[in-house]
């Protein structure tokens, strides 16, 4: 490690979380990409899955689904050990927050344009 780095980290104690976080994004920030058409690559790929989703060639599904399919066909890979939903009509977990429940994020599938009603 070099002595640059070190006087970093021994400083880190003294900064407060936000100030922790903020480095923390400047550091990732200032790694960018090693290659300059990654980011452009990336934009193509987007807009490419945009323009499929929109047209109706691809179609989204709600990760539970997914994940129980997962289980299903991969009863000892990791996909076994991801927590299933909660079933019972307690109270919402703290993920499903007011403003969730009120956008139909519980009920539908997120699109490109908002919350649609479809399961």
């Amino acid at each position: 490690m070099s002595e640059a780095v070190s006087q970093i980290l021994s400083t880190l104690g003294g900064l407060s979380t936000s100030e922790r976080a903020e480095l923390a994004h400047a550091l990732f920030a200032s790694l960018g990409p090693d290659d300059p058409g990654v980011e452009q690559a990336w934009d193509n790929e987007l807009k490419r899955r945009v323009a499929r989703i929109r047209s109706g060639q691809a179609t989204g599904r709600l990760a539970s689904d997914f994940i129980e399919e997962l289980r299903r066909e991969r009863p000892s890979s990791p996909s076994s050990s991801i927590p299933r939903p909660r079933t019972n009509s307690g109270p919402p977990s703290p993920s499903t927050t007011s403003s969730a429940r009120d956008s139909g994020a519980t009920s539908g599938r997120r699109s490109l344009n908002g919350w649609s009603g479809s399961a």
